[in-house]
């Protein structure tokens, strides 16, 4: 019986080990952040990041290397609309743990560097399973897919890609580019 009662404890422990950690290493303020999700079991991107930091996480290396071998941005297709691009800041929301965003995200970051994108006009947040970022309100940005990359002008949206282009990232941007 005292064998029993040990093991609970323990697995309990665990458990709530896990949480606290989750929640105690997650600093709203930092960069770069990872966390555990305890719904998956997994490590995922958490918070705000930088294009580095995308670029540099273990969580992401795999998908930003397929990117790398499969992937050639068709840039020539934005090179018109450079200083259009220029004048624009971009929001990627996405998942770390979304197929969608492990597909997409490394494609338009490198679409992005092609062009010389200024990124420090870039912001990259990586969001949990329930689409939120501890401690950082994202609910005017209304996001219900992953992942979404969002194009300001002036404070003002005049574009958004859902999950995945329309046609291609290139041309998605384009039409963003062509009335602005």
């Amino acid at each position: 019986m005292s064998k029993i009662i040990i093991t609970i404890f323990l697995v309990l422990s665990i458990f709530i080990f896990q949480q606290i950690n989750a929640q105690t290493l997650y600093h709203p303020d930092s960069l770069n952040q990872t966390m555990i999700d305890t719904s998956i079991n997994q490590e995922v991107m958490i918070g705000k990041y930088t294009y580095q930091g995308v670029l540099n996480s273990p969580v992401f290396k795999t998908y930003i290397d397929e990117a790398i071998e499969e992937y050639t941005p068709y840039d020539d297709f934005l090179v018109d609309y450079k200083d259009s691009l220029n004048k624009i800041s971009i929001t990627i929301v996405f998942g770390s743990w979304c197929s969608d965003s492990q597909y997409e995200v490394p494609r338009m970051l490198m679409l992005l560097k092609s062009l010389d994108y200024p990124m420090e006009k870039l912001n990259i947040m990586a969001v949990d399973r329930h689409k939120e970022i501890p401690d950082i309100d994202i609910k005017e940005l209304y996001i219900e897919y992953v992942p979404t990359f969002i194009f300001n002008k002036d404070k003002y949206e005049v574009g958004r890609i859902i999950e995945h282009a329309s046609e291609s990232l290139e041309a998605d941007i384009a039409s963003f580019l062509f009335y602005h």
